[in-house]
């Protein structure tokens, strides 16, 4: 669907990480992969 993103306005394309892929294996890759941010981590509750 990467033509598709033609019609996605830029100011929202600046927004987000598009990852065009053309193999589920990547797609889980990205998906799995750990979290990127720029906020503390926050200790879980024992």
């Amino acid at each position: 669907n990467e033509p598709d993103l033609d019609d996605v306005p830029a100011e929202v394309l600046d927004k987000l990480d598009v990852h065009p892929v053309s193999d589920v294996r990547r797609v889980l890759e990205l998906a799995l992969e750990p979290a990127r941010s720029a906020a503390p981590e926050v200790p879980a509750a024992a």
